[in-house]
């Protein structure tokens, strides 16, 4: 039970993020933070509120929420704002 609940908090919060961030350089930071807030906010609610099976939040959580780091992102600009948030010294 607490190891359903765990996993699916910690892969709601992490695996939009994650994913995208390898394989998309238009992630940027604003983009993961909310979709890692969003995914694990979304798990505790659905367990918690809703009465849903921990193991059946997980995998709604991790398949509907990755889609919110995307939007977010590119709605904050994208890859752009990354160079402006991260400061190379070369």
């Amino acid at each position: 039970m607490i190891f359903s609940r765990s996993y699916g908090a910690i892969g709601g919060a992490f695996m939009g993020p994650w994913i995208w961030g390898l394989f998309w350089r238009g992630t940027n930071v604003y983009g993961a933070l909310t979709g890692g807030l969003l995914g694990f906010l979304a798990d505790i609610i659905l367990v918690a509120a809703c009465g849903i099976p921990t193991y059946t939040a997980a995998v709604i959580v991790m398949a509907v929420f990755p889609v919110a780091v995307p939007i977010v992102s590119a709605a904050t600009g994208g890859a752009s704002k990354n160079k402006e948030m991260v400061k190379i010294n070369q």
